[in-house]
């Protein structure tokens, strides 16, 4: 199925630039920080969206996929650590995950 309006296609467009930047970073294990520069703006998109809009669009840029590369990212963190000023965002995204019944 493709995007027939401006929204979808954007909203696919965003999937896609977070979920291929995470992906790069995620070549390199123990780069978390830049993994979390990605990873923390896709768990927000993907909980606001709850994979009502743009779910059923593309079968990889999605919700689903958000979901599992960012949980992903938590097990490189705990394995790696993380700069001192980004571990709040790190209990934010497990809270995140929590709240949304996915970890």
């Amino acid at each position: 199925m493709e995007a027939t309006i401006w929204w979808e296609k954007k909203g696919i467009e965003a999937y896609k630039t977070l979920i291929d930047g995470l992906n790069e970073a995620l070549l390199e294990e123990e780069t978390t920080d830049i993994q979390l520069l990605f990873a923390y703006p896709l768990l927000k998109l993907a909980e606001i969206e709850k994979a009502n809009y743009f779910g059923y669009i593309d079968r990889y840029y999605n919700y689903n996929t958000a979901i599992e590369l960012v949980k992903k990212v938590l097990e490189n963190v705990k394995k790696h650590g993380v700069a001192y000023f980004m571990k709040d965002k790190v209990e934010e995204i497990e809270k995140t995950l929590k709240d949304m019944g996915v970890l």
